[in-house]
């Protein structure tokens, strides 16, 4: 399928040989890449799985004959793949292959135990614990037998240095030291301390973002006082504080920050911005940074955490429910497509799923993001900069990308008249251009295009379809509302996309909606229906929703009763009907997640504040959008 196989390796023919059918058999060619015979076959079961295209699979096999990783890894990388999929993939296909990438997905108690019998922990399946050990085998089974008793445990073949760099990565863990309470003291509260006393400064700043890349943090807010500094992590929107440290450190973190971010060191006096990556555990993560001027020369710094998993997540599974449309939208070969919605809606991440599905390889696209949150391959991305001597603003990147040969470009934000028209022009030229804006539902996108100044007759050939969004949570599983371990007490465990789609397949379309014609299901009507579905309950409904329900538009037909059925619940007057009973059984791994849960809230929470945290009023899911 990818090339000529020659015993036991595949060779990939170079296009400019394959142009000139120089193809003999003859001896080995420097312009061919070979690749190892059961990568190929791995690829060849992805495409006829339709996991991957066969594009794909020869680009990321190319670039393995070139950096020397596993094609798993690398389509991880290319975001072809998620990484949680990926060890049941190899473990159908050849469990051997899963050394080649380890996952970090299994629950580790006793860190110190992997280093006494030098073990490497690779990943856990729904049936098996696979790991490598280099000391007492016998010894090692029993551990993890006793820990996991329901799973099979396979030992698989690794060199050592693969188990060395697997314990080097757990040096930096947080660890967990009790400061206990004195037995004679009333009432006294205990405090876990994840950055022990005595911990190297230069060490500080790697245990607390694997601290929230672990317990699945998304800030880390730094903020020093008169007389020493603290560190908040937000877990489900909520901050808890897991570090208190002397003013000394916080200018050795401080330094260490900036370092790392590119920033400029000797400047406090205004914010600044930046950004790195960083491995946690086995997974990439990129960092961005914050920091904002206070007195004395001090400085809050924020560093918010992008896991690129989360980010890769399809389409299909965002909530989307018109996504036929969308996908319909996304499929011109020029014009203009929005996602709108207000902050913290989820804009970011469906556009770059969207362009994530787009063929990647076969078309040229570019973006001109401020930020770039998370890095896709095979897009060329840049950065807006403002600075004095660049002024890369999204209009002069607009004009930039036009001569760079793009078939679809991404312009972050229309927020202002000039980009409005770099996107207009860009459109209008021949391109496929996809944008967000901060607006609430299709109509008022429509309404500050205008406002942009761009007029009806221009619009109406060129608009192809506008995604209004917002983000509610969905109810837990196992309790259904009631609250538990696997959802951290709230009630609630994910979060998904509602929304209304206005698709303009012709300038009929274009007219319709102008007559004021709505021809498409409005955004209350679909939370509605999941509420119906029982994928949420009428709290979280009326929360997200509280002015469309309470002031009900006459443009929204059929969603009265129910929104009606929803103020009743809400005022305690009539039942939910939702289903509360569970829909799902606890297994060990649940119990074992319920008890990382219990320890957590155990370990971050203080007295009487777990029933404050998990008060309804309270926004506690965190979002994993990303926006």
């Amino acid at each position: 399928m990818f090339g000529k196989k020659r015993g036991g390796v595949v060779e990939l023919v170079d296009a400019t040989v394959s142009d000139n059918h120089d193809l003999d058999d003859g001896e080995n060619r420097l312009d061919l890449v070979w690749a190892a015979e059961d990568q190929m076959r791995f690829g060849e079961m992805l495409v006829s799985e339709g996991r991957a295209t066969i594009e794909q699979v020869q680009a990321a096999l190319w670039e393995a004959s070139v950096n020397g990783k596993s094609l798993g890894n690398i389509l991880v990388k290319q975001s072809v793949l998620r990484n949680r999929d990926l060890i049941d993939l190899q473990e159908r296909f050849d469990s051997a292959q899963i050394s080649t990438n380890i996952q970090f997905n299994v629950p580790i108690e006793d860190v110190g135990f992997l280093h006494q019998e030098k073990v490497a922990v690779f990943g856990m399946s729904p049936t098996t614990v696979y790991l490598a050990c280099l000391g007492d085998q016998r010894k090692v089974e029993r551990h993890f037998s006793a820990a996991f008793p329901n799973k099979t445990l396979e030992f698989l073949a690794v060199r050592p240095q693969m188990v060395d760099a697997f314990l080097q990565r757990t040096d930096k863990l947080p660890a967990r030291v009790e400061t206990p309470s004195s037995g004679n003291v009333d009432k006294r509260i205990e405090i876990v301390r994840y950055v022990p006393r005595g911990t190297s400064d230069a060490d500080v700043l790697d245990i607390l973002v694997n601290l929230a890349g672990l317990r699945g943090g998304s800030d880390i807010h730094i903020e020093p006082k008169a007389e020493s500094y603290t560190v908040l992590l937000r877990i489900n929107r909520i901050r808890r504080i897991i570090h208190e440290g002397p003013l000394r450190q916080f200018a050795a973190l401080r330094a260490q920050v900036k370092e790392r971010a590119r920033m400029d060191q000797m400047e406090y006096r205004k914010p600044q911005d930046g950004g790195y990556s960083q491995e946690i555990m086995g997974r990439m993560f990129d960092l961005r940074v914050a920091t904002f001027p206070l007195n004395a020369g001090m400085e809050k710094i924020v560093i918010r955490l992008l896991d690129p998993d989360k980010a890769s997540r399809p389409l299909s599974d965002l909530g989307i429910s018109k996504t036929h449309d969308w996908n319909a939208a996304c499929g011109y070969p020029h014009g203009l497509v929005i996602v709108a919605g207000k902050t913290n809606s989820g804009k970011s991440t469906t556009l770059i799923s969207s362009l994530r599905e787009q063929d990647r390889i076969g078309k040229s696209i570019y973006t001109i993001e401020d930020p770039i949150e998370h890095r896709v391959d095979f897009i060329t991305q840049m950065s807006v900069n403002r600075a004095d001597t660049v002024r890369l603003d999204c209009q002069a990147a607009t004009r930039a990308m036009m001569r760079g040969d793009p078939e679809i470009i991404l312009i972050g934000e229309i927020r202002d008249r000039e980009t409005a028209q770099a996107a207009v022009q860009a459109a209008e030229s021949g391109h496929l251009v996809f944008s967000t804006l901060h607006a609430g539902t299709v109509r008022e996108t429509v309404n500050r295009l205008r406002h942009f100044d761009i007029d009806d007759a221009t619009l109406r050939p060129m608009l192809r379809g506008v995604l209004a969004q917002r983000l509610i949570r969905t109810l837990c599983d196992f309790c259904r509302g009631a609250g538990c371990g696997p959802c951290m007490m709230t009630g609630y465990n994910n979060m998904t996309v509602v929304s209304e789609m206005g698709f303009f397949p012709s300038e009929d379309h274009f007219r319709r909606m102008m007559d004021d014609e709505v021809f498409w299901e409005p955004m209350v009507s679909d939370a509605l229906r999941k509420l119906e579905l029982g994928i949420t309950d009428e709290k979280e409904i009326h929360r997200v929703f509280r002015s469309e329900i309470e002031y009900l538009n006459t443009d929204y037909p059929g969603v009265a009763e129910l929104a009606a059925r929803v103020k009743a619940v809400v005022k305690g007057t009539a039942k939910s009907m939702v289903d509360l009973e569970p829909r799902r059984q606890m297994t060990d791994d649940d119990h074992k997640r319920l008890a990382t849960a219990a320890e957590l809230d155990r370990s971050l929470g203080a007295l009487g504040v777990r029933k404050m945290i998990v008060s309804p009023e309270y926004d506690t899911v965190a979002n994993a959008y990303g926006d």
